[in-house]
């Protein structure tokens, strides 16, 4: 019998070492669940944060490259006006200038009265082309 009371006390006390292992056990898998939980909850709390973060600044660039985009359409819509309005003032200046070039051939065309001319409309009598070149112009009285 003492044998059996050795065994059974070594038992028991296997038994209450057992108990306590396990309860030490499941203890930490309790405390370390806790601890992973908060670690888990605080990395979702972050990526929650870290994803409106990365949406705030996905909306600003849409935001900045919409109006990049319109500033890039109207830029060019622009520039198509001005290049269309240069043309125009170009052709514009190029017809005023083609009409002043006209009017000076005109001009520089035109009949002019000349001493000769005057003098006989003056005279009103027509003078001969001899008696001109005889006395010569130095002769002949001009207005």
């Amino acid at each position: 019998m003492p044998n059996t009371t050795t065994t059974s006390s070594f038992c028991e006390y296997s038994d209450e070492f057992s108990l306590n292992r396990e309860t030490r056990w499941k203890r930490s898998v309790i405390r370390d669940h806790y601890e992973t939980s908060k670690l888990a909850e605080e990395t979702l709390r972050e990526s929650r944060k870290a994803r409106m973060i990365m949406e705030h600044s996905l909306d600003s660039t849409r935001d900045t490259l919409n109006i990049w985009r319109d500033f890039e359409e109207n830029y060019n819509h622009s520039i198509l006006n001005l290049k269309e309005r240069i043309k125009s003032h170009e052709a514009q200046e190029k017809r005023k200038q083609e009409r002043k070039i006209k009017l000076e051939i005109r001009r520089i065309h035109l009949s002019r009265p000349t001493q000769i001319s005057l003098l006989r409309k003056s005279q009103r009598k027509p003078i001969e082309n001899s008696k001109i070149h005889s006395e010569g112009l130095k002769s002949l009285k001009f207005r």
